[in-house]
C-alpha cells in the first residue's frame, strides 16, 4: 500500500525528503508511518489522522480467534498509546466478523449518536433509498441484478459480510 500510495503523491506533486516504505517525510514537515498489524509503531507519536486499514486480509484470519485478539491487543496496546489529543481515527476493513476489530471498538467505545466515540459510515451493495426504491451502491460496476444473482450463489454468512458490511454469527 505504500509503494501505491506513494505513486500518488509523487504524482500529485508531493515531495519526500525521506521516503522509505515504513516512513515518509515531507518538505513541509508532514509525514506517514507505515506499519502493520504486530509491527513497529513504538516511539512514534501520532498527531493529525491514524488509519487503520484492512487489519484482516482476509476471511480465514478473521474468523482465527488468535488473529482477532492479536489485532485488538496490538491496537489497544501499541496503537493508542501513540494516538496523542485530537487525532482523527479512521477504521477501514471489510466486516469479516461480528469481534473483528471493528466490532470489539464499537462495543467498547460505541457510537457518537449514543455518546461514544466512532461514526459508522457502511456502503451496502444493495441499499433502499428515500422513495423506498432498492438501488446498487455502484451501478455500473455491480448492477442490481447481478448482485441479487450473487446473493443467491453465496451463502447468507458471506453476503451480509462481504456485500452488506453486516457480518453474522455463522448459521444465523
Amino acid at each position: 500500500q505504500s509503494r501505491r500510495a506513494r505513486r500518488v503523491a509523487k504524482a500529485a506533486g508531493i515531495e519526500l525528503e525521506k521516503d522509505s516504505l515504513g516512513e515518509w517525510v515531507t518538505s513541509d514537515g508532514g509525514g506517514v508511518i507505515w506499519t502493520s498489524i504486530g509491527g513497529a509503531i513504538t516511539g512514534d507519536p501520532i498527531s493529525g489522522v491514524a488509519i487503520v486499514d484492512d487489519p484482516f486480509k482476509n476471511r480465514k484470519e478473521a474468523e482465527s480467534q488468535t488473529v482477532r485478539e492479536n489485532a485488538v491487543d496490538f491496537y489497544e496496546d501499541d496503537w493508542m498509546s501513540r494516538i496523542h489529543p485530537g487525532v482523527s481515527e479512521i477504521l477501514i476493513n471489510t466486516r469479516w466478523h461480528v469481534s473483528d476489530l471493528t466490532g470489539v471498538r464499537l462495543e467498547k467505545e460505541g457510537l457518537v449518536e449514543d455518546g461514544g466515540k466512532w461514526t459508522v459510515c457502511n456502503l451496502p451493495a444493495i441499499f433502499t433509498d428515500e422513495n423506498g426504491i432498492e438501488r446498487a451502491l455502484w451501478p455500473e460496476g455491480r448492477p442490481l441484478e447481478w448482485l441479487h444473482k450473487r446473493r443467491a450463489s453465496v451463502t447468507e454468512y458471506a453476503w451480509w459480510s462481504m456485500y452488506m458490511g453486516e457480518p453474522r454469527p455463522r448459521g444465523s
